[in-house]
């Protein structure tokens, strides 16, 4: 199901992104790509969603190399690219 159809509180895990070359890259830049874990901390379809998003990976590794990485950030999706990551519930 697409992001943008998830309720708030969901912990849903990201299984692809449908998108262009140029889109796909700006979401994986924001931390959003397959296999992470976020939360839907509000969600008011047909506007954004904000969502947090887990900064460690499945294995217990940081996923960013930068040394200061924050264990989780917040992000604001508008509508149209909420549809386009795909993710399942986890919760």
């Amino acid at each position: 199901m697409p992001l943008a159809f998830a309720r708030e509180g969901a912990t849903l895990r990201i299984l692809e992104v449908r998108a262009g070359r140029g889109l796909a890259h700006r979401i994986s830049e924001l931390g959003l790509t397959p296999g992470s874990v976020v939360q839907v901390v509000k969600a008011s379809p047909p506007g954004p969603i904000i969502a947090e998003v887990d900064g460690y990976d499945e294995r217990g590794g940081i996923k960013k190399p930068a040394v200061n990485v924050p264990p989780a950030w917040r992000l604001a999706l508008g509508f149209g690219m909420a549809m386009k990551i795909m993710v399942e519930d986890l919760s």
